[in-house]
């Protein structure tokens, strides 16, 4: 994951195959491809791959556990596919649309811990002041909209959560008892 996806940047790109080749959310999904990874919703994963892989990692909470497993599987030499011919119906945001802000928080946790896990610590450095130059305009933009909106407020808090989990003088201050900096 990059900052064109972090951002949804991705939504402001043009449609062709060049943009939907390294951004499937731009795709129209009536392509079969090989592609990164897939959405938890629905996987179907041969046996030898989960016995070489391991299962999904349970230390991420809602969010990236799929994108990990997918990556894992790369490593190991096994590649993902999308069908348009395999349909599932799946209630996007099910779990999730009572308690958006905290989930944006879970979000970019897991978004941390992947990574902590995969990449090295300048990648991670790299992606925390990405998530800051996207998130301070948000902080900014919803205080100055909010007028006791509560849902905008909700919105503003948990971007400044993210906002705190990205910036490394807190970091430093929190590394010890954050589920998103634990050691592996």
């Amino acid at each position: 994951m990059n900052v064109i996806e972090i951002a949804e940047l991705y939504r402001f790109l043009p449609s062709n195959e060049v943009v939907a080749s390294f951004y499937p959310h731009n795709s129209n999904h009536n392509k079969a491809r090989w592609i990164d990874w897939v959405s938890g919703a629905c996987f179907l994963v041969r046996r030898e791959a989960v016995d070489q892989v391991g299962l999904m990692d349970e230390g991420y909470f809602m969010y990236a556990e799929d994108m990990d497993w997918c990556y894992r599987m790369r490593m190991q030499g096994w590649l993902t596919f999308f069908t348009p011919q395999a349909q599932v119906v799946h209630v996007g945001g099910g779990s999730s649309t009572k308690t958006r802000g905290k989930l944006i928080v879970e979000q970019y946790r897991s978004l941390y811990r992947f990574y902590r896990k995969h990449y090295s610590p300048l990648a991670l450095f790299s992606l925390e002041l990405s998530v800051l130059g996207i998130t301070m305009p948000k902080v900014v933009l919803l205080l100055l909209l909010q007028r006791g909106n509560v849902r905008r407020r909700e919105l503003c808090d948990s971007f400044w959560q993210v906002i705190c989990m990205s910036w490394p003088l807190t970091k430093a201050l929190r590394v010890n008892n954050d589920p998103a900096y634990e050691k592996d």
